[in-house]
């Protein structure tokens, strides 16, 4: 009959299985979280998530850039139409409804009666009203799409939001042991999660604005 022993030798092997199983415990019980996980958190997780977010601000803010640019340009554009078109005529009115259409109805209404009483002086300052008004509407929109990405944020700062970000990603003890104790040759989700750029949920989005 054939001996399993013959092809595993317990014997020979149990200092090894022994030996694995100490190196896991001291892992588990005091490199991974107080040694290894924080130094790996300091060196690469933190920063990268750091980075992350500064990236993200930057991408925001160019965004913003470019649309109030594109705004100003139009702005400018569709005001020297009218200049060109309505200069000396009431028609003033028509070229604002076109520009600003529910803001630029609205003053129609308001001032529709005095249209043919108005010349360039009247003209400039309808112009300068219906552009302030059209700056305020475009202004609230920026605001509300800004307090609409603040609610969804947890922390104000990037310390803060990372700091929460990489202990959610490291919170796996058994996990974090595991990457640590294998020399990180087994990846633990969080961890892939981590290096992926993942936000965890509990963390809140990251703090761009």
């Amino acid at each position: 009959m054939i001996d399993w022993r013959d092809f595993f030798p317990v014997d020979a092997l149990a200092p090894l299985i022994g030996g694995l199983l100490l190196w896991f415990g001291v892992n588990y019980l005091v490199l991974a979280p107080n040694v290894i996980g924080p130094r790996l958190a300091e060196k690469y997780y933190t920063p990268a998530c750091l980075a992350s977010v500064e990236a993200g601000r930057a991408e925001l803010a160019q965004r913003f850039a470019a649309a109030d640019a594109e705004w100003l340009e139009r702005a400018e554009k569709n005001s020297r139409e009218i200049r060109q078109k309505y200069s000396g005529s009431g028609g003033v009115f028509g070229g604002i409804i076109g520009m600003y259409g529910a803001e630029g109805q609205r003053f129609m209404q308001k001032h529709g009666n005095t249209l043919s009483q108005w010349g360039s002086g009247p003209l400039e300052q309808a112009i300068s009203q219906g552009l302030a008004e059209a700056r305020a509407q475009y202004d609230a929109k920026r605001k509300a799409e800004i307090d609409e990405l603040r609610r969804a944020q947890r922390y104000s700062d990037a310390p803060a939001f990372c700091g929460c970000n990489v202990a959610a990603g490291m919170s796996d003890k058994l996990d974090l042991a595991l990457f640590t104790s294998t020399v990180r040759l087994y990846k633990p989700a969080g961890i892939a999660d981590l290096e992926a750029g993942r936000v965890f949920d509990q963390c809140g989005t990251a703090p761009v604005v």
